[in-house]
């Protein structure tokens, strides 16, 4: 399919300035994992762990995902990331207890989930 000059510079003329109106300053917040049950540290197969219940329990594997992320703005408002944010939690992997998420730059004075 052949496209001629024209239009190819057509249409880069319509999508160029809605290209440069779009562009944010970019932030990143980092978000860092600490597993902690029951006030203690959660280290797998190390040891036993009590619940509220008065249940004993050894904790082999433990994964989660984290997702709908959001920063909370000073006047309240939520401040979603540019990409989707879900991330996969593994507590036998020390590199995914951290990852970074690109926010727009700002004031926030917390963090949120959103459904």
């Amino acid at each position: 399919m052949k496209i001629s000059a024209r239009y190819l510079c057509l249409f880069l003329l319509v999508i160029m300035p809605v290209v440069a109106v779009c562009k944010v300053p970019v932030g990143k917040v980092t978000i860092i994992i600490e597993p902690i049950f029951n006030g203690r540290p959660l280290v797998l197969d190390s040891g036993k762990y009590v619940t509220p219940h008065g249940d004993t329990i050894n904790i082999s594997m433990f994964r989660m995902y984290i997702s709908n992320f959001a920063c909370r703005q000073l006047n309240g408002k939520l401040c979603l990331p540019f990409e989707r944010n879900c991330h996969l939690f593994d507590a036998e992997d020390t590199a995914t207890y951290h990852y970074t998420i690109d926010f727009p730059l700002g004031q926030y004075g917390g963090f949120a989930s959103f459904n």
